[in-house]
């Protein structure tokens, strides 16, 4: 939901950057920005506050505020998101003296320095009357505005109160001080206009300045749960993120953790000895690296912690580098420390919160010049490298704990040795080359188990701002965004944030597909408290980007409706089979690591499970069907259904569950464009009646794409053949009657030769799979077509009636019964005395529609009636026949080369009435 504003530099290098585009989201060609913790805190507000503002404009939908009618406080609080409505009044009377109203867009914050934030209110439209008094009711209209305003912020760790349980943890917020704004110009977008003058938008402003912000805060918008973000409130770095320029060169596509992750495990634990020459004393320090923050595009901040023997508490150390970025070679990149800029940062360090600055300050220089010459020595300045390396499984678990949405599936992104085969097809039948069908890749199973999570997560966020009693409904429904529990004894407490889970797809082995299933947990804790009467103490150990594995198999099973009728096929987790296979902790080694994981081992194969299950989120894709044709034979006292899928659009697609019944359902499943190519079946079991009138519209949607493609387009052609005759009908002569068309299997035979019309029949038989399984044993066609000129009448228009006649059958192998339709079609075609052409296409599309006893069988077999079906024939033809046949024939009259008569006739001309006329360039040879 949320994205990325485009910046653009003012004049003065030195100034902030302005807004140029009202749309928030990034142009194509614009540098893609990089993925640091902090960016990716920033999208999680942007979606919260997308969220937040969805409710509030679903909210406000309703509500007349434009109106200026009496709204109550709490409406104006739930609405400020979305809409917000202000007035004066004059202290002699009630009545309005002025008044202001908009509609807005999604918020969204940026963060300018540490201590600074700018919320962007994006004003759609409104309008605005100043002073009615002075100058009386003038309306200025206000549209397309982007007002920036800086709120200072801090991060505060909320106490819990009274009656809350002594184990849990305090919350940790992220809080905006709104009553501290201050409007920034240069952050914001507002257009000159002729009709509104410059103290118009700062009317608007003062009014959003001084009551929308209170709104805003009353409605505690201005409470960011840091765990909502998924990062440790600690590792956050809210310095210079949206100004403009280049996109930061230090990061190069990798985030700041992967290079937090290196420091760490190359500076850990070390000891240096500092000499205080004015003391005589030697003083120890442990040395850990704390992080990386960035400061520019061309400085880093390194933080360290060293902890001295002489006191009691670790002080924070923090250098500044600059950091070069040296290119070996085409395939290294190398991201270095230079040593020359390095410098000591007064402000982000705490050795300087005591008695003894000056002694601080030395032994700060000195610790910071040892440092250096270690990290110098150890070769560690290279913090980051960059090589071309094939795909391993290590790239996923690199990209494992990032929160942001899966991207679209690519075409390249495709398994080719993913295609799932149903367990319950026979032997017999793969041998034969029929299996279910369906490619997916790693992105699209993805999609949904994030959606799933997300809901997830802005449900627990919202629970922690209301500060309501949980229920077990809302703990089910919170499963997947966090957990807390403890032991019996209360000796132990246990937390964890979760972050998406992930799929990653396994290599088939033994034709059983498999998945590995990541439960990513972005930090965990477990406290562990001694109950000792004299010497109570306490241990907490934090788990933060480690994930718990499970080897989960994939199945394939159909969903239908109450009536009985299979709706889609589905694919989902088999959890009931799920097995743990490993405990991934990135970059780092605990000895804890069994005392962690098996609580939460035992939690995820239960509730976390039974979450993914009783949402129905372990299903992870979903492929609607519906049935083209059916047929019925006796099984065992069980009728069977042959059906084949039909593509139809997704979204449209219902919610629909399995059900079990006395009838046994036989599924194709597999893409309808591509039904010659691995086609099988699996068997399940509904209840209900089936309806038959939706499979004969589908059987009509089959047959007239197979009459439309197959048989009408070598109709046409063959009409190229009477051009001849139909010219020599024009100059008088009516011998020439015996015409052999060309390259078809057919020839045209004389019906009737009387004194009022010359009638001929071309008939043409074909047995052809066209595409549909294996299952029916032929695909018999029948056409028949009547060409009827009459003879009687010279002077006038001559009009030629082409009639036809075609029959589709389909026999299935295993019953031999035949499903078939007749459909009659006619069209006039009619030389003018002008020597114009005319085709009239509006009767071909009304073709008359006959079924066969075979059909009839079917439909009396589920107690409806013969005219029914007819309806839902002619109802689907008059429905598809139009648009789809048109298009063919307008292609078919109006292709070079390829048109049904002499090419001299020129250019077809298509008229509102449904006619084709041919303006001839020359006369019509007599």
């Amino acid at each position: 939901m949320g994205g990325v504003i485009s910046w653009s530099r003012l004049d003065s290098p030195d100034s902030l950057s302005t807004v140029t585009s009202m749309n928030f989201n990034p142009s194509p060609g614009a540098p893609q920005e990089p993925e640091d913790s902090t960016r990716r805190a920033s999208r999680r507000i942007d979606r919260y506050y997308q969220a937040c503002w969805e409710d509030a404009h679903a909210f406000s939908g309703g509500l007349d505020m434009e109106s200026g009618r009496a709204i109550s406080h709490q409406t104006r609080v739930q609405a400020c998101l979305a809409k917000f409505y202000t007035s004066g009044t004059s202290r002699q009377s009630s009545h309005p003296t002025s008044a202001f109203y908009c509609t807005l867009g999604p918020p969204r914050l940026s963060f300018l320095c540490n201590h600074e934030a700018v919320l962007l209110l994006e004003l759609s439209s409104g309008w605005l009357i100043p002073d009615i008094i002075q100058t009386g009711v003038h309306i200025h209209h206000l549209e397309r505005m982007v007002l920036a305003f800086s709120l200072p912020f801090q991060i505060v760790k909320e106490q819990p109160g009274q009656g809350t349980p002594s184990w849990r943890q305090p919350l940790i917020n992220l809080l905006l001080d709104t009553k501290g704004a201050t409007f920034r110009p240069e952050l914001s977008n507002i257009p000159h206009t002729r009709s509104a003058t410059q103290s118009v938008p700062d009317a608007a402003i003062n009014y959003l300045k001084a009551e929308y912000l209170s709104l805003f805060q009353e409605a505690n918008y201005h409470v960011i749960d840091v765990s909502y973000l998924g990062e440790h409130f600690d590792t956050l770095d809210f310095s210079t993120l949206r100004m403009g320029g280049a996109p930061e060169q230090i990061i190069y596509g990798h985030s700041v953790d992967q290079i937090n992750d290196h420091l760490s495990r190359i500076i850990k634990n070390h000891q240096l000895s500092v000499e205080d020459k004015t003391h005589r004393h030697r003083h120890d320090f442990d040395m850990s690296f704390l992080g990386l923050t960035r400061v520019c595009d061309h400085q880093i901040a390194l933080s360290f912690s060293a902890f001295p023997k002489f006191a009691t508490h670790p002080r924070t150390l923090t250098l500044l580098f600059g950091i070069p970025l040296e290119q070996a070679d085409v395939n290294n990149i190398y991201l270095m420390l230079s040593m020359k800029g390095v410098q000591y940062s007064e402000a982000r360090s705490t050795f300087f919160q005591d008695r003894y600055t000056s002694t601080s300050l030395r032994i700060v220089r000195s610790l910071a010049q040892q440092l250096l010459a270690k990290i110098q020595k150890e070769r560690w300045d290279i913090i980051w490298q960059q090589s071309k390396q094939p795909f391993t499984s290590n790239v996923f678990l690199e990209e494992l704990f990032n929160s942001e949405p899966p991207k679209p599936s690519d075409a390249t992104e495709v398994r080719s040795d993913w295609t799932f085969v149903s367990d319950r097809i026979s032997e017999h039948s793969l041998a034969n080359g029929c299996e279910v069908v369906s490619t997916v890749t790693q992105g699209s199973l993805n999609q949904s188990l994030y959606a799933s999570w997300d809901r997830a997560q802005r449900l627990a966020h919202k629970l922690k701002l209301s500060r309501v009693e949980t229920t077990p409904d809302h703990l089910l429904q919170t499963a997947l965004a966090s957990w807390t529990t403890m032991t019996r004894d209360r000796s132990t407490y246990f937390s964890a944030a979760f972050g998406p889970p992930k799929i990653q797809l396994e290599a088939p082995s033994g034709g059983i597909r498999t998945a590995i299933l990541y439960i990513v947990i972005h930090h965990g804790a477990m406290k562990e408290s001694s109950r000792h009467r004299y010497w109570p103490a306490s241990a907490r150990k934090d788990f933060q980007y480690c994930a718990v594995a499970f080897r989960v198999p994939l199945e394939i099973r159909l969903a239908s409706d109450g009536s009985g009728i299979p709706r889609a096929r589905l694919l989902q987790l088999k959890l009931l089979d799920a097995q743990a296979v490993n405990f991934v902790q990135y970059g780092s080694h605990d000895s804890a690591k069994p005392d962690f994981y098996l609580p939460m081992l035992d939690y995820l194969q239960g509730p976390y499970f039974r979450a993914l299950e009783e949402g129905d989120h372990h299903v992870i894709q979903r492929i609607p069907m519906c049935i083209i044709a059916t047929s019925l034979h006796s099984v065992n006292d069980q009728f069977s259904f042959y059906v084949v899928p039909f593509v139809r659009d997704e979204t449209k697609a219902s919610e629909t569950f399995w059900g079990e019944g006395n009838k046994t359902m036989v599924l194709f499943s597999n893409r309808c464009d591509k039904l010659s190519k691995g086609t099988g079946w699996r068997y399940g079991r509904v209840s209900g009646p089936v309806d038959v009138e939706e499979p004969t519209e589908a059987l009509v949607r089959f047959s007239r794409k197979y009459f439309l493609e197959n048989r009408l387009l070598p109709i046409m052609a063959q009409l190229n053949g009477f051009t001849t005759f139909i010219a020599s009908l024009q100059a008088g002569g009516g011998s020439k009657l015996r015409l052999k068309p060309s390259g078809q299997a057919g020839s045209w035979q004389p019906l009737e030769n009387s004194s009022t019309a010359l009638a001929f029949e071309w008939s043409v038989s074909s047995d052809s799979q066209m595409g549909t399984p294996d299952l029916y044993k032929k695909v018999h066609c029948s056409t028949r077509n009547v060409l009827e000129i009459p003879t009687n009448d010279r002077s006038g228009d001559l009009v030629i009636e082409v009639k036809g006649e075609t029959m589709l059958s389909f026999t299935v192998e295993e019953t031999g019964i035949t499903t078939s339709a007749t459909m009659s079609w006619e069209f006039p075609i009619t030389i003018m005395s002008n020597h114009q052409l005319k085709v009239h296409l509006p009767s071909l599309f009304a073709p008359k529609i006959t079924t066969h006893d075979s059909l009839k069988v079917i439909v009396e077999l589920q107690h409806l009636q013969t005219e029914s079906a007819e309806q839902a024939l002619r109802k689907a033809f008059d429905r598809l026949i139009p648009q789809r046949l048109a298009q063919d024939l307008k292609e078919v009259f109006s292709a070079p080369g390829s048109l049904p008569f002499p090419a001299n006739l020129g250019t077809p001309v298509f008229t509102r009435a449904g006619d084709i006329l041919y303006e001839p360039f020359s006369r019509s040879p007599r």
